[in-house]
């Protein structure tokens, strides 16, 4: 049987090399890997399978990775392999397939490689806290963990599912769930028993990963509903000098008013105009006074205090009791000042302007359930994360703002408005916030002019000029979504990617194609070097600083859209490009079929068709416009007359066999890491 599967092994081999007559730098790279030369066949069968079953031969530098990942003397350890080099789709099956016989994409990929001539049944048990198991559903769990380790199975879960069901045990103990001892069980025989394998450790473990279990009945944030009318004023202030700045330091600060009446896009890309910004917001709001704090009726000696105060991280001792100790500290005060000094010196405005960008790093999720009206964590663009929430009141509060004015309302969040706006004492007053666009025609700049029962009319004539008013998102805000949704718990359950790596009776064993989070691993992971592998970094920069590779700076921002405007700077590069990787994430205005369109029509007709996500799937855009999943068109194999376009989050993990003398274009944007950008690129 194993000289069968051998004799299987040369046939595919024989069959690449025939594949590859015209390639010769491919034949040579063929040539180099010819199997078996630091493993035995005999000693790892289902190594051997999986080379068979799926018409691939081991590379040397994988065994010597799952080598040293199957020791089980090893403790819990994470490995360095380049990017490219197989992780997922070649070690996972070996160590799963190995470690298993002894007592979406990564599922498919699985079945795909352990299903066939290998035999193991890959198990999936998701799991999360709206999951609520009774006694019969959390024996039926154990025994259908009892079932896999039985059956030599694959049990294929996300870090997420690991954390809840940990959490979910705890809690159920602490409330006293019948339920409870069984999950206490099960999860102590898991921590007996599994023998753990991750892919992307630096993702998996890191400081940012955490799921938390609110606990406790709800209760309104504190300080509410000052705190997000104090913050929308401060926002507001925001929008008002950000020109201003962006004036005097253009390289600074990133400024959009795309919407007359509405809050400008903005981004602080430098830590000058940062400062200068927040210090004409904090001048301003002492000098002239804002709701609920009438600091403009305090000294001159008091306002250089208090702007010391709620701009400075570390202000004096002397400042401090000079606010503190005055007659304008009072129970009235205290918590608008306090909120300011978060805002201001805490630097809340900084990160929410700075560091997150709408639509990459956060944004609404519709989708959602349950259903939230809240900015929601994105993994990356337009990939809204699915349970994970930020759990700072005032960073909820900005960014949900943030959201709602980069985005606008929809037609019946106006309606909402409206109908609640007609229920107001001072209705009118508030219809003449909304109403500030000076394209608004004049029949509808008054709220008598207004009937919401002409639906059309509304639609079509006066929402486009309210959509985006800071006056209509801000009320809709303040009383239809902040007063429900912001709500705080007394107590919290938390767990972290660390928890992943705890000690148990097993060793755990993961790798990353970079080694640059290896201080931040948790306590119980160490990272193994291996001398193999010891070039790995340097290969990285080498590939990075090859001669072949530019740097293109785009012009100043046009009036064309940022897709337009890239697609149309790379289109006139010499050798002509056929790969985007939007890395960093700089494409946010047309969504993934509109770039694919719009760069086919700009190509020759040479160029069949393109290559892009649409649905988490790999799919084909071709000239009459038809689409169909790559696995299936004619054009997975064909990729020689495709143009390839992979947004910020499949940049990595997407493994797509394209010609040799194919150039890409790599987008680069503020925040990007070498991690991110390397993992990208290969």
């Amino acid at each position: 049987m194993i000289e069968y599967a051998l004799a299987i092994t040369s046939l595919h081999r024989a069959r690449r090399l025939l594949a590859l007559s015209d390639n010769f730098a491919g034949l040579i790279e063929e040539f180099s890997h010819a199997g078996h030369k630091n493993w035995k066949p005999k000693e790892f069968p289902e190594t051997l399978l999986l080379e068979a079953e799926s018409g691939i031969l081991i590379r040397a530098e994988q065994e010597n990775i799952a080598s040293e990942m199957r020791k089980a003397d090893a403790g819990n350890i994470v490995l360095q392999l380049l990017m490219g080099g197989g992780k997922s789709s070649t070690i996972v099956p070996m160590l799963a397939a190995y470690l298993s016989n002894q007592e979406q994409q990564m599922l498919q990929m699985l079945v795909a490689k352990l299903g066939g001539l290998l035999n193991r049944r890959v198990y999936h048990m998701p799991f999360a806290r709206h999951v609520q198991p009774g006694e019969f559903e959390a024996i039926l769990m154990r025994k259908r963990l009892e079932e896999c380790m039985a059956n030599r199975g694959i049990l294929l879960v996300q870090p997420e599912h690991i954390l809840s069901f940990k959490l979910r045990a705890v809690e159920s103990a602490l409330t006293r769930q019948v339920c409870a001892q069984s999950l206490l069980d099960t999860q102590e025989f898991l921590d007996r028993v599994s023998r753990d394998i991750v892919d992307e450790s630096d993702e998996n473990f890191s400081v940012k990963f955490e799921l938390v279990y609110s606990m406790g009945s709800q209760r309104p944030v504190d300080f509410a509903p000052e705190r997000w009318v104090l913050i929308q004023e401060v926002i507001g202030l925001v929008g008002r000098f950000a020109p201003e700045v962006k004036s005097q330091l253009p390289d600074s600060i990133e400024v959009r008013g795309e919407y007359s009446g509405g809050f400008p896009r903005t981004r602080l890309l430098r830590d000058d105009a940062a400062d200068d910004l927040l210090m004409r917001v904090a001048r301003h709001v002492v000098e002239h006074g804002i709701i609920g704090l009438p600091t403009n009726l305090q000294t001159s000696t008091i306002q250089t205090a208090l702007i010391r105060y709620i701009t400075d991280i570390d202000p004096a001792a002397e400042v401090i009791q000079a606010v503190e100790q005055s007659t304008f500290w009072t129970k009235s005060t205290e918590s608008p000042l306090l909120l300011l000094r978060g805002l201001l010196a805490g630097g809340i405005l900084r990160h929410a302007l700075g560091s997150k960008r709408w639509r990459v790093n956060f944004g609404l999720d519709p989708t959602r359930k349950p259903q939230t009206q809240l900015a929601v964590p994105y993994r990356a663009k337009d990939n809204p994360s699915p349970r994970s929430e930020f759990s700072h009141p005032d960073v909820v509060i900005l960014l949900t703002l943030l959201s709602y004015y980069y985005g606008g309302l929809s037609d019946q969040q106006l309606f909402d408005s409206f109908g609640h706006l007609h229920k107001s004492d001072q209705a009118a007053v508030h219809y003449n916030d909304w109403a500030t666009s000076p394209h608004l025609p004049v029949a509808f700049r008054q709220l008598s002019g207004v009937s919401i029962k002409d639906r059309q009319q509304c639609v079509a004539e006066i929402f486009p000029y309210l959509r985006f008013s800071k006056g209509a998102i801000d009320y809709y805000l303040s009383f239809l979504v902040f007063p429900k949704a912001m709500r705080e718990f007394p107590q919290k359950l938390s767990a972290s990617g660390w928890d992943i790596g705890a000690i148990k009776d097993k060793p755990l064993t993961g790798f990353s194609g970079t080694n640059d989070t290896l201080h931040l691993l948790p306590l119980t992971v160490h990272h193994l070097d291996l001398p193999s592998q010891s070039h790995t970094n340097a290969l990285v920069l080498e590939y990075l600083l090859r001669e072949e590779n530019t740097v293109e700076v785009l012009s100043p921002h046009t009036s064309r859209t940022d897709a337009e405007h890239i697609l149309s700077t790379i289109v006139r590069m010499k050798p002509e490009i056929r790969v985007l990787l939007d890395c960093g994430a700089i494409i946010l205005d047309q969504s993934n079929r509109q770039v694919a369109e719009r760069w086919l029509d700009m190509q020759d007709r040479t160029v069949e068709a393109v290559v892009y996500f649409e649905d988490e799937e790999l799919t084909v855009l071709d000239r009459i416009g038809r689409t169909e999943p790559l696995h299936t068109s004619p054009f997975a194999k064909q990729l020689g007359s495709c143009l390839v376009y992979l947004d910020e989050v499949h940049t990595r993990g997407t493994d797509l066999k394209l010609p040799r003398n194919y150039r890409a274009g790599v987008t680069l944007g503020q925040g990007l890491t070498k991690d991110k950008l390397t993992q990208g690129m290969n």
